[in-house]
């Protein structure tokens, strides 16, 4: 059995709103070298090129050797997927270079650095022999652990590992690309927080010995430590890392997957009562018990709605900005007369609308019911409106035509996802500037799509003049 040294380059530790690198020089004990040895020369020769020799590959993949004899250095690197050839050049260049000077007179080592992107850099004085290689396997932990809804959480994150398993270990038609055997998802943990993961195998091994690799990292993570916050398991022939916060730029452009429905018995009519035959359970209980919310939870939230708290009014009601218990920054919606709609067909519609989600959408966080009260919850969007930017000659200047350029593009992104790709499909006619906001990095988010089918609405009502979304 190999031994091996770890040179941690950075703590494994989560950070709120920002990115963490996990990255670490693995260096195995199965041979030496001296520094002024020909190996020593050809591995620092063979790292040297391994960024360009990269990124020229078509699927950022490169496997190769300098030398002969026992001064042959063998190595390979790759990119995940969607990195950009700069991200990957650099990456590879941080993993070469931290290998050189960490495994100073070691013949074999790796390095899974993950800034500015997913990278993967090896060297050994043997070649790649295209199956599972164990050796020198690390688990990083984060030092939070998950406290609550153990069950649930476990049940999330196993659905989500599978999935994920069986896409990335899928036979792949194109050989020697980082393509191949990769995958990178989320998963709703619950409004307010999601799983980030992410997998890869190299390609040079068989459908099988990737699916056999991801298996083992996930199953030794869970065993050792699946109460953590968060966790990384690479070795050199697959790397599986899992977070609750996007990590990595892969996560830029991917979908929330909802949490798998849990199996909740739903209470009999009471005797008496007549049974509609027309009328379904609500949808999807588990999701709208997650969604709901004390109205004494907003009141708090939003200081008992203070004006203080007020950041405007439209047609559908009043908008307050609030603070949850977790330090989750809200916009709370209280909305205005619901036009004699039942409670069931309200709850049951805003699920159908909290599931769509997309990069460039007020992402819907719940809702409250009590009395006369419904208040939905949205995610806080900071940089007002983007009419509030079009319409203010001060302002106008902070929208050059580069980032007007980018708004107008990811505004049709958003569009795009309502009209074709969504379930259900909304067709969104009050498209205006005062409808388009913009996060702290100035992206846009289209609001109140959906408004009209939780409103019940088949025409315009209401305060304003704006028209009806149709499903």
């Amino acid at each position: 059995m190999k031994q091996m040294s770890l040179f941690p380059i950075l703590s494994f530790v989560v950070i709120s709103f920002g990115v963490a690198s996990v990255s670490a020089q693995i260096c195995l004990n199965n041979g030496n070298f001296s520094s002024n040895s020909t190996f020593n020369a050809n591995r620092r020769i063979i790292l040297s090129f391994l960024p360009s020799n990269v990124t020229t590959q078509d699927g950022f993949y490169y496997n190769g050797s300098i030398g002969e004899g026992p001064n042959r250095v063998y190595a390979r690197g790759m990119c995940i997927p969607g990195s950009t050839a700069d991200d990957c050049s650099d990456c590879i260049k941080t993993a070469s270079d931290g290998l050189v000077q960490s495994c100073p007179n070691q013949t074999e080592a790796y390095s899974w650095p993950g800034d500015p992107t997913l990278c993967l850099v090896s060297y050994s004085n043997t070649s790649f022999s295209g199956s599972v290689d164990s050796d020198g396997r690390v688990i990083f932990t984060n030092t939070g652990d998950i406290t609550s809804n153990i069950t649930k959480f476990t049940e999330i994150w196993e659905d989500l590992v599978v999935r994920m398993i069986d896409i990335a270990s899928a036979p792949k038609d194109t050989p020697s690309s980082s393509n191949n055997y990769y995958t990178a998802n989320i998963a709703a943990l619950n409004p307010f927080q999601d799983i980030f993961a992410l997998m890869q195998c190299t390609p040079d091994l068989s459908s099988g010995d990737c699916e056999y690799c991801l298996r083992q990292s996930a199953r030794d993570y869970q065993s050792c430590c699946g109460k953590k916050q968060g966790g990384v398991v690479m070795q050199q022939s697959c790397f599986f890392r899992w977070d609750l916060y996007a990590y990595s730029k892969a996560f830029d452009n991917i979908m929330v997957a909802s949490p798998p429905p849990m199996t909740i018995r739903s209470i009999p009519p009471s005797a008496g009562a007549p049974a509609n035959q027309n009328d379904n359970t609500d949808t999807d209980i588990s999701t709208t018990n997650s969604l709901q919310y004390e109205f004494e939870a907003i009141e708090a939230a939003t200081n008992k709605f203070s004006v203080s708290n007020k950041l405007g009014e439209g047609g559908y009601g009043e908008v307050y900005k609030g603070k949850l218990p977790n330090g989750t920054e809200v916009a709370v919606k209280r909305l205005s007369e619901m036009s004699g709609q039942d409670t069931r067909k309200f709850r049951n519609e805003v699920v159908l609308v909290s599931k769509l989600q997309h990069k460039n959408l007020v992402r819907l966080f719940g809702f409250c019911l009590q009395g006369d009260e419904k208040i939905l919850i949205y995610e806080f969007v900071p940089n007002k409106s983007l009419d509030y930017y079009l319409f203010d000659p001060e302002k106008q200047g902070q929208l050059d035509w580069t980032r007007r350029y980018k708004i107008i593009g990811e505004i049709a992104q958003g569009i795009l996802h309502l009209h074709q790709d969504s379930h259900p499909t909304i067709i969104y006619r009050d498209f205006k500037a005062s409808n388009i906001l913009l996060d702290a990095d100035m992206n846009p988010k289209i609001s109140d799509f959906g408004m009209a089918t939780i409103f019940g609405m088949e025409e315009t009502r209401g305060n304003s003049k704006w028209n009806a979304e149709t499903l």
